[in-house]
C-alpha cells in the first residue's frame, strides 16, 4: 500500500483544524476547578515531524487549556510538546491523585523508602492512583516491585529535547492540568523545588496541594557546613507547601529549631518495612560471632573507623563480612583504601555490593549488624537489621534514637572510636555465649511500634487529614447515616442519631477503629456480623478499607 504524501496529510489536518476551531468556539470551555479559559488556536507548521502526525490520539490542531497559551506558543510550535505527548500516552487513566517526582530511582536507601511508601499507600487504598515521575535514568531493578496503582515514567525515555528546567516546567504543568492531580509530592527533587518556586502563580490557580519530603540533615565532611535541598531550596518555598513528610522526627525537630518553621505541616511517616509485625525468634547459644557491615561506601559511612575495627578483632572469635558499593570517585578511593587495609586479615572479608539486605542475612547466617555512620537520616539498613533481629552495634545518628536505645541495642557514644565499637562487639559476643536475648526481645517490640504497614496506614491517613475523602473515599459510595464506635462492646453501631462524622469522611474515626484490634480482627473475619440487613451497604466500605 502506497503512503499518503506528507503535504497531503498537512492539508487534511489543516481542514480538520478549521472545523475544530468552529466547533470549539461554540463550546462552553469554562472549568471552575482549573479556571480554564479559551486560548489561541495553534496550527500545524509545514515542517512538523512525521512522528507527531502519527500520534492520532493527540489533538494538536486546537487546545483550550491554560497551559498551552500565549506564553507557551513558541515552545509549542517548536514541537517540544511531542515529548509531553509521548509521556501522556503512557498513562492509563483520565485522572490521578498523586504526582510524585524523584531525581533517580535506583536500589539505594532513598529508593527503598519510596518503594515501601508506595506499597503502603496501596494498602491504604488501591484506588489511589499515582504517577511516579523519575527525572534521570531509564530503568531500575525494582521497577516490577511497584504496586499496580502506580504508573512509572522515566522522563528520559520520552524526551527527545535536551533536559531543561523550562521543558520540565511545561511537562509538569500539562500533567497537572490534564490529569487533575490532588497532590504534587516532591520527593526531595531539586528540579521540582525550582518548578514550585517559578510556577507559583500557576500552582495557586489549580486545585492542588504541594507536599515535600525531607529525610536527612547533611553536613559537609570537612567544615560541617549545611548543604542539600532543605538549606538551598525548601526554605524559599516552604510557605507554598501544605505538607512536609519525613521518615524520622529528629530531622523535622531540627528544622523547627533551625528555621522556626510551622510544625503543623510536618508529618512523620516511618517506612513500612514489614507487612506484619515480626515475632521474637530466640537464637541458640554460640561461642563465636558472625558480624555484617553493609552500606554504601561513602564519606559519611565511617569507613576509616571500620578499618580500625577490622584490625582490632583479629584475636577474637569474630568474623566480619563487609558489603557495599559506591557511585562516585570519592567512594571508589575509599573502597580501594578499605581493601588495601583489610588485605591479609584472616577474619575480615570484603564481599562486594548488594541489592537486598535480607538475602545477605539469610545466606550468611549473621548474628550481629555493625553500623559506623557519622551522619544519617533514618538508615534503612539498620531498620532491616532490626527486622532480621540481629544484634545492632551502632551510634545514635539521625533518627536512630527514635527506636534504638541501650535496652535494645549496643549503643556507641563516640562514633569515631574504634575501641568503643570493639568493646560493644565483645558485649554482643558475651550475650551470645550466655544466651542472653533481653535486648533482642526489646528490639522486636520497638520495631513493631513503628515499621509495619498498619502503623503506616494510620499515619498516612493523618497526613491526608481533611482531604481523606478525596483519596480513601474514591469510588466508594458515602453512607447517608453516621458511624459511632462503642469501645466496650467492640462493635460499630449505625444510626442516623449518632453524632460522629462518617468513617469515609473522617480519618480520625478510621484511626480509632484501627486501634481496636479485636474489632479489626472481627471485621476482617466476618464483616456481616456487625450489620443488620438494612445496613449491608456499609460492608463494601469496610471491605475496601480493611483489604
Amino acid at each position: 500500500m502506497s503512503m499518503i504524501p506528507l503535504n497531503v496529510l498537512i492539508n487534511i489536518l489543516k481542514k480538520k483544524s478549521a472545523r475544530l476551531k468552529k466547533d470549539i468556539k461554540e463550546m462552553n470551555v469554562k472549568n471552575s476547578s482549573h479556571k480554564i479559559k479559551p486560548s489561541k488556536f495553534i496550527n500545524l507548521s509545514e515542517n512538523i515531524s512525521r512522528d507527531l502526525l502519527l500520534l492520532n490520539a493527540i489533538e494538536y490542531r486546537s487546545t483550550t487549556t491554560t497551559v498551552v497559551n500565549v506564553e507557551n506558543l513558541i515552545t509549542y510550535n517548536q514541537h517540544k510538546s511531542l515529548d509531553y505527548a509521548r509521556l501522556s500516552l503512557a498513562l492509563d487513566y483520565s485522572k490521578y491523585h498523586i504526582l510524585i517526582t524523584i531525581k533517580t530511582f535506583r536500589t539505594g536507601g532513598t529508593d527503598k523508602l519510596i518503594l515501601r511508601y508506595l506499597q503502603g499507600i496501596n494498602e491504604v487504598s488501591p484506588n489511589i492512583k499515582i504517577v511516579l515521575l523519575v527525572v534521570e535514568g531509564h530503568k531500575c531493578e525494582w521497577d516490577n516491585l511497584l504496586p499496580n496503582n502506580v504508573s512509572l515514567l522515566y522522563l528520559q525515555n520520552y524526551m527527545i529535547q535536551p533536559f531543561s528546567n523550562s521543558l520540565y516546567s511545561m511537562i509538569l504543568k500539562r500533567l497537572i492540568a490534564q490529569y487533575e492531580f490532588k497532590v504534587l509530592w516532591n520527593f526531595n527533587c531539586r528540579e521540582t523545588y525550582i518548578f514550585t518556586e517559578q510556577a507559583r502563580d500557576f500552582l495557586k490557580s489549580v486545585n492542588l496541594n504541594i507536599w515535600g519530603l525531607v529525610f536527612a540533615h547533611w553536613l559537609k565532611p570537612n567544615n560541617l557546613q549545611e548543604f542539600g535541598m532543605v538549606h538551598e531550596n525548601l526554605q524559599f518555598v516552604i510557605d507554598d507547601y501544605k505538607v512536609i513528610v519525613s521518615d524520622n522526627e529528629t530531622f523535622t525537630k531540627y528544622l523547627h529549631r533551625q528555621y522556626d518553621w510551622d510544625t503543623t505541616k510536618f508529618h512523620t511517616l516511618y517506612v513500612p518495612n514489614s507487612d506484619d509485625e515480626i515475632k521474637f525468634n530466640n537464637k541458640v547459644k554460640s561461642n563465636s560471632l558472625k558480624v555484617l557491615w553493609a552500606s554504601g561506601i561513602e564519606w559519611n559511612k565511617g569507613v576509616d573507623t571500620l578499618i580500625e575495627i577490622s584490625k582490632s578483632i583479629s584475636d577474637l572469635p569474630i568474623t566480619l563480612d563487609i558489603y557495599g558499593g559506591t557511585k562516585n570517585k570519592d567512594g571508589e578511593n575509599l573502597l580501594i583504601g578499605l581493601n588495601a587495609n583489610i588485605m591479609g586479615l584472616k577474619n575480615v572479608s570484603y564481599k562486594g555490593g548488594f541489592s537486598k539486605f535480607s538475602d545477605l542475612v539469610q545466606s550468611g547466617g549473621y548474628d550481629c549488624f555493625l553500623f559506623t555512620s557519622i551522619v544519617e537520616g533514618m538508615p534503612n539498613v539498620v531498620i532491616e537489621a532490626a527486622e532480621q533481629q540481629l544484634s545492632i552495634v551502632t551510634p545514635i545518628v539521625g533518627g536512630l534514637g527514635e527506636f534504638l536505645n541501650s535496652d535494645n541495642a549496643y549503643i556507641v557514644k563516640n562514633n569515631r572510636s574504634a575501641e568503643e565499637f570493639v568493646e560493644k562487639l565483645k558485649e554482643v559476643l558475651l550475650d551470645r555465649i550466655e544466651g542472653n536475648s533481653f535486648k533482642q526481645c526489646n528490639l522486636v517490640d520497638s520495631y513493631n511500634e513503628k515499621f509495619t504497614i498498619t502503623k503506616f496506614k494510620n499515619n498516612f491517613l493523618e497526613v491526608l487529614g481533611e482531604d481523606v475523602n478525596n483519596f480513601v473515599g474514591n469510588n466508594i459510595e458515602s453512607p447517608s447515616d453516621l458511624i459511632k464506635i462503642d469501645r466496650k462492646a467492640n462493635r460499630i453501631k449505625m444510626g442516623s442519631n449518632d453524632i460522629l462524622e462518617s468513617l469515609v469522611n473522617d480519618a480520625n474515626i478510621f484511626n480509632k477503629i484501627l486501634r481496636i484490634k479485636p474489632l479489626v480482627k472481627k471485621l476482617k473475619k466476618d464483616p456481616y456480623s456487625f450489620f443488620n440487613d438494612s445496613k449491608k451497604e456499609y460492608i463494601k466500605i469496610f471491605s475496601h478499607l480493611f483489604k
